[in-house]
C-alpha cells in the first residue's frame, strides 16, 4: 500500500507504481536523431507510438522493471515507456470505471512531491485511457510530466514524456508525445 492512502485494490496500485517508475526513469545520452515523425510499434504489445523527429532514440536503463523504450530530445525532455502486466477488469467495467480511475489518480497523487494538474479519462479505440499533466519536485525545480496510461484488459502501457521547467510550447509537445501512445487495433467491447 501507498502510505498515506486508504487500502485499494491491488490491480490499481500495480497500475500507479508502473505508471509512477515511467516518470521517474533515468536515461542515458541521446543516440542519432531520426529521419522525420515516426511510429514505433512496441514489440509483442497491443500498443504503438507516433513521435515527431526531434525525439530521438536512448538507451533504456537494465533492469526487470526499467522501460522497453526511452527517447529524448536536444532541449532535455526525456520520454519513457514501461509494461506491467497488471490487469485492469475494473477499468473495462462501466459501473466501476470511476472509481478505479480515481484510485489510479490518487495514487499518482500521493507520491511526495507530486501534484496532479490535470487528468483526463478517455476511450482510445475502445481502450480505458487515463491522461495526466503532472508537476514534481526535482533537484534542479520543478518537472513537468505528461502521461498516458492505456489500461488493456491484462496489461498496463504507460507513457511519460517530461522536462524541467518547460514553457507552455514544451509542455504542449510532451502532452503530444504522451499522447503519441495508442492501442494498436481497435478493442473488441463484447470481450
Amino acid at each position: 500500500m501507498i502510505r498515506g492512502l486508504a487500502p485499494r485494490p491491488p490491480r490499481a496500485i500495480v497500475t500507479t507504481a508502473i505508471a509512477v517508475a515511467a516518470c521517474l526513469a533515468v536515461v542515458a545520452a541521446p543516440r542519432a536523431a531520426g529521419a522525420g515523425p515516426r511510429t514505433i510499434e512496441l514489440a509483442d504489445q497491443p500498443a504503438r507510438l507516433t513521435v515527431d523527429d526531434a525525439w530521438q532514440d536512448d538507451a533504456p536503463p537494465a533492469g526487470d522493471d526499467a522501460p522497453v523504450l526511452v527517447l529524448r530530445r536536444a532541449d532535455g525532455a526525456r520520454l519513457t515507456v514501461t509494461i506491467a502486466m497488471a490487469a485492469n477488469a475494473d477499468a473495462w467495467r462501466k459501473k466501476k470505471r470511476k472509481a478505479y480511475l480515481a484510485d489510479v489518480v490518487a495514487g499518482f497523487a500521493a507520491q511526495p512531491g507530486v501534484t496532479v494538474d490535470e487528468h483526463h479519462e478517455r476511450t482510445v479505440a475502445g481502450v480505458p485511457t487515463l491522461d495526466l499533466r503532472l508537476t514534481r519536485k526535482v533537484d534542479g525545480g520543478r518537472e513537468t510530466v505528461a502521461v498516458r496510461l492505456l489500461l488493456f484488459r491484462t496489461r498496463t502501457i504507460a507513457a511519460a514524456a517530461a522536462a524541467v521547467a518547460p514553457g507552455r510550447a514544451l509542455r504542449k509537445v510532451l502532452t503530444a508525445a504522451a499522447t503519441g501512445l495508442a492501442p494498436k487495433h481497435a478493442a473488441d467491447p463484447s470481450r
